[in-house]
This record gives C-alpha cells, sequence and structure tokens, in this order.
C-alpha cells in the first residue's frame, strides 16, 4: 500500500501523518488489507480545514470522501468517516458474493420422518 500524502499550502507534520497511517490501518484490517493506494490532500480554505481522500482498494474500487472542519485533525476524522462507512459496504458486498458461492451441501439420503402423534380431541361445552 502506497500512501500519498499532500499538503496544498499547508505544511504536513509527523503527527499528522502518524494520524492518517494510523487510520488507514484500521480501514485496511476491515478490507482485509486489499488497499492499493491512498492519496490524501490537505488544504485551508477560507477558516476551514479541508480533507480529500481517495482510496484505491482491489478490483478498481475507489473510495472517496471529504472532511470539513474548524482543526486539521477534525478535517482528517471527517474524512476518514465517509471512506470508513463506504468501506464497511464494501466489506460487505465482499462477504456476500463470497457466500453465495460456496458450494451447498446437501445430504445424501434423506432424515428418517418420526411418526406424528395422534391428534388430540378437546371437550367443550356447549
Amino acid at each position: 500500500m502506497t500512501l500519498t500524502v499532500t499538503g496544498k499550502q499547508v505544511n504536513i507534520t509527523a503527527s499528522t501523518r502518524e494520524q492518517i497511517a494510523r487510520k488507514l490501518r484500521r480501514i485496511g484490517r476491515r478490507l482485509n488489507d486489499s488497499i492499493v493506494s491512498v492519496q490524501c490532500v490537505l488544504t485551508v480554505e477560507r477558516q476551514q480545514a479541508v480533507c480529500e481522500m481517495t482510496l484505491h482498494a482491489r478490483g478498481d474500487h475507489m473510495l472517496h470522501g471529504i472532511g470539513r472542519h474548524t482543526a486539521m485533525r477534525g478535517a482528517i476524522a471527517a474524512a476518514f468517516v465517509k471512506v470508513e462507512h463506504q468501506a464497511q459496504k464494501l466489506a460487505d458486498k465482499w462477504k456476500t458474493r463470497r457466500k453465495d458461492r460456496l458450494p451447498v451441501t446437501r445430504p445424501s439420503r434423506p432424515a428418517p420422518a418420526e411418526p406424528a402423534a395422534p391428534a388430540r380431541r378437546r371437550r367443550t361445552r356447549g
């Protein structure tokens, strides 16, 4: 997995890069380490920090999220929430497809039927 962090008119600190890498590890576990590359662009527009994240997973799946907040850490967290939600949907889709491909095993002979209990009659007043 390649991680590219770009700052447009923003200095990227080591702690910011570590925060992004730490959150990516969590998403990577959810996607079974199938992340190919991640591009993260950090900018400041007016008084808001903006984090635009694009994640490329196997099978040409592109997950994209934009987060805006007054602080850079909040913008990164907001973008990750959006990408993480998309990653969960993708992982669930992969799981259901895997279940559909499994062969259905049927017993070779049917189980013997148990004898039915005799019907009971109820007494009614009338």
